[in-house]
């Protein structure tokens, strides 16, 4: 499903195949395997080996099951600054496995030598507050841009795993 021309946010909800707001409204869902999101604050929940693309605005993706998947194509996706991009693992059961795909972006901004290479931050860090986990993640950019999300985990699990393909 392709929601990148929607003027306003879009709601969906895979696994439950829910679609709302935006030009979501109205559609059926059946079996879909990804969905992308409009440029705009959009909140989108996936399954087991579903993927998805927010898009920009600033985003609330939630995962429903190991495997989900979240792609990002720039660092406009996930801004810096302001409120912050969100993944929320909380799935039944307990999602304990995401990954992240970061793999579209040049790092350093300079298609013709190929991707660079992201520089984490020094401000990653873990906060645990009522049971789970708040992961925050800065990835530095071509000049000076930024990446921002937090992974955030609802009743925290004893093991996390989140993959990221650069």
């Amino acid at each position: 499903m392709d929601y990148s021309n929607s003027q306003n946010g879009v709601s969906i909800d895979l696994p439950h195949n829910l679609a709302s707001l935006g030009d979501a409204a109205g559609d059926s869902l059946s079996n879909i395997e990804g969905v992308n999101g409009s440029p705009n604050a959009d909140t989108i929940g996936v399954g087991a080996n579903q993927v998805a693309y927010g898009g920009g605005g600033v985003d609330q993706l939630f995962a429903y099951g190991n495997g989900a998947k979240f792609v990002y194509k720039a660092f406009s996706d996930a801004p810096v600054g302001g409120a912050v991009e969100l993944i929320v693992m909380d799935g039944v059961p307990h999602t304990t496995s995401i990954t992240i795909d970061l793999s579209a972006i040049d790092p350093d901004g300079n298609a013709g030598n190929g991707n660079g290479t992201f520089v984490w931050n020094q401000n990653i860090h873990d906060v645990y507050e009522a049971g789970s986990l708040r992961h925050h993640i800065t990835a530095d950019g071509p000049n000076g841009t930024q990446m921002q999300f937090d992974i955030f985990t609802g009743d925290f699990p004893e093991n996390i795993n989140i993959t990221y393909i650069l």
